[in-house]
């Protein structure tokens, strides 16, 4: 190496000063270096799209969340840049700094002013940190328009009878916008609303240009014109849609009917009232119908009588009901016409009648009073419900029965095939035998219209007329106990039977029908005057709580067993002398009693000698063939004496199986075996105790 010469040595000097000076600018470099690092920014989501958006209206706001992860503030500024920016605005909680470590929200929202796309940045920036963006997109839609209209606007209905329901015609509603429409109800309104009624099909959503329907039908109540309106409410501008409904109603023409279209009254006694008869006014129009009036007219008017049921307005197919009676004044026939003017129409009915003197009493035959009398039923099994038909042998042997019993007097209960078969076997083998015939009677409406009564009405007087053994006749059995046929139902059943035959008529019924006293409080008045006999039931043995049966007064022995059967004769006559005293009026217009106008029989009473009812504490006691061969003996014995009855029919002849808990009544049992009542008389029925026949009576212990 070459030695350095003292020429070429750098003079080298030290300058404090400068040095502190270049030391100072590194230190203030390290420092602006170390104060960026302090801040660092962070946004999240780094998008928000806001889809579809109708044009005019604002989205809903989504939030972007700042956050200064650095160790010192941050300066901030947050803005909306980009060529859609004007459709976002943003408010904030971050203020003008952000402290490090912490973080705040924007709130961006979106309206768009017109159909398109709109893009944008949301920009957060701070001073010596990188700026920050989110990208914010949207689509401007279209605005939707929500309107409907009805077509046609008013609906014109032609003229209409009252009461008929017109053609629909029909209103088509259209969604005119371009959004979903919904009907939420379609009503009908106005002063005559109720002359109008619609159905539609504007159930479900109706689509943009789509239509549905609503039917509309006018039914006036009314003659004249009636008005009203149809609403159509939904969610369209304007709601709801109305359209104008009119019609006339036109007057029905009126149409009826009356039914029958004549009357005619069976033969009625001078001075005394008929049954009623019922004409039926029957509106066959659709319109509500009055009745103007109804009257009677011609020669005879006078002697009929009318009810008027139809006095309030009659709806189409409803009826109503006129009554007419008829009582003469003067024998021979008379005629009326009866005159109904309703709706401006006018119908007639033809009234007819005869009139006959009054009622004349038919005696009773003999045999009445001579004769020995019992009821009669053929059945063995079944009984009349299933229709039991006894064989020509089955009753042939009972008539033989009867008649070597001594029996003449025969009641049966109905004409039917039975009673006819009966009495052709009593007319050709028994022919001095004699017969009450039965004419049974079920239920009738107040009308008294019944196919089954008078088909038995038919038969019964054609079995009188044929049969010289039918001394009587006997309208119905014990109605006023079955409560189910109007008293004036009997009266003009035992009038139709009257005018058909010529022997004595009676109506068969309990005590208390004869009385006045029968449990439905109907009277026998108006039947009374056409009977020429009456026949009343009396049951003892039925009747316990109305008489004293247990006889506990006397000592428990035969004797008290003799006293409760001597008060059940006395309970019989307490019946016979009730209905004896029962006041009425005759067709003569002569107050009397039954008992002074007429013969009085028994029709039915008897013992039961088989205790069959187990809820029966007297049958469990006096129910025996001792009991009822003691109450025979009592019947014979009153039988014809003065004030009492001219015959007794005995209740009854056989035992009747069919008849369940109320059997046990015969004189013979239902194997046709004779009963102890026949001791002394037939064979198989022993001969009486001796010399008491009533040893072993049954009583109340």
């Amino acid at each position: 190496m070459a030695a350095v010469s003292s020429t070429d040595r750098a003079v080298v000097a030290f300058r404090p000063a400068a040095l502190w000076a270049v030391l100072f600018a590194i230190l203030c470099t390290l420092a602006a270096v170390r104060s960026d690092a302090a801040v660092t920014l962070s946004v999240s989501p780094t998008s928000a799209a806001f889809g579809s958006q109708t044009v005019g209206t604002t989205s809903a706001a989504k939030s972007v969340t700042v956050t200064n992860s650095g160790s010192t503030a941050a300066t901030l500024t947050v803005s909306v840049t980009g060529t859609g920016a004007a459709a976002f605005k943003q408010t904030n909680t971050c203020g003008t700094s952000l402290a490090g470590g912490k973080s705040c929200t924007v709130s961006v929202t979106f309206a768009p002013t017109a159909a398109s796309s709109y893009s944008a940045s949301l920009s957060v920036a701070a001073s010596g940190a990188t700026t920050k963006t989110a990208s914010l997109t949207g689509t401007g839609a279209a605005a939707t328009s929500l309107t409907a209209s009805a077509s046609p606007t008013s609906l014109t209905f032609a003229s209409t009878t009252v009461g008929a329901t017109s053609a629909a015609q029909t209103v088509t509603v259209t969604n005119t916008g371009t959004g979903s429409l919904t009907v939420s109800g379609v009503t009908l309104g106005g002063t005559n609303a109720a002359s109008f009624a619609q159905t539609n099909t504007c159930t479900a959503s109706i689509a943009a240009g789509k239509t549905c329907t609503v039917s509309v039908t006018f039914k006036p109540s009314a003659a004249g014109t009636a008005t009203a309106s149809l609403s159509i409410a939904s969610n369209a501008t304007g709601s709801p849609v109305t359209v104008t409904l009119s019609g006339t109603g036109a007057a029905a023409a009126a149409s009826y009917t009356l039914t029958p279209s004549a009357v005619t009254f069976a033969s009625q006694s001078v001075g005394t009232t008929s049954a009623a008869q019922v004409v039926t006014l029957k509106n066959t129009g659709t319109a509500s119908l009055t009745v103007t009036s109804a009257t009677l007219s011609g020669t005879s008017a006078a002697v009929f009588s009318l009810t008027n049921g139809c006095t309030a307005a009659l709806a189409a197919n409803a009826t109503c009901t006129l009554s007419l009676a008829f009582k003469p004044t003067a024998a021979g026939s008379a005629s009326a016409t009866l005159t109904v003017l309703a709706g401006g129409k006018s119908a007639t009915v033809a009234l007819s009648g005869t009139a006959t003197a009054a009622a004349s009493l038919r005696p009773l035959p003999a045999v009445y009073k001579i004769g020995k009398a019992v009821a009669y039923s053929p059945f063995r099994a079944g009984g009349p419900g299933v229709g039991e038909v006894p064989t020509d042998a089955q009753i042939l042997q009972d008539l033989g029965l009867l008649q070597a019993a001594g029996f003449n007097l025969l009641r049966l209960y109905g004409a039917d095939v039975n009673a006819s078969n009966i009495l052709r076997l009593i007319a050709a083998n028994y022919p001095t035998m004699s017969v009450q015939l039965g004419v049974y009677l079920e239920g009738a409406p107040a009308t008294c219209v019944d196919t089954v009564n008078a088909s038995e009405i038919s038969t019964a007087i054609s079995l009188a007329t044929t049969y010289t053994q039918v001394v009587s006749v006997s309208v119905g059995n014990e109605t006023s106990l079955a409560n189910n046929l109007p008293v004036n139902c009997l009266l003009s059943y035992v009038q139709q039977v009257r005018a058909g035959v010529t022997q004595p008529i009676t109506a068969d019924d309990t005590a208390s029908f004869y009385a006045g006293t029968a449990a439905n409080s109907e009277k026998p008045d108006t039947v009374l005057p056409y009977l020429d006999f009456a026949s009343i039931h009396t049951y003892p043995i039925s009747n316990p709580t109305l008489w004293n049966w247990q006889q506990l007064a006397v000592a428990s022995s035969e004797a008290r067993g003799i006293a409760m059967m001597n008060a059940a004769l006395t309970f019989a006559k307490g019946d016979y002398s009730a209905a004896s005293a029962y006041p009425f009026t005759t067709t003569a217009g002569v107050k009397t009693t039954v008992g002074a106008a007429m013969p009085i029989v028994i029709g039915e009473t008897g013992w039961k000698a088989a205790w069959t009812n187990p809820n029966s504490a007297i049958e469990l006691y006096t129910a025996t063939v001792i009991n009822a061969k003691d109450y025979w003996d009592l019947l014979n014995g009153w039988k014809g004496t003065t004030g009492g009855p001219t015959t007794i029919f005995y209740f009854e002849a056989f035992d009747e199986a069919w008849k369940g808990t109320d059997d046990g009544w015969g004189l013979w049992d239902a194997t046709r075996s004779s009963r102890y009542a026949l001791c002394g008389i037939m064979a198989d029925a022993g001969a009486c105790e001796s010399p008491d026949p009533y040893l072993g009576l049954g009583y109340y212990p």
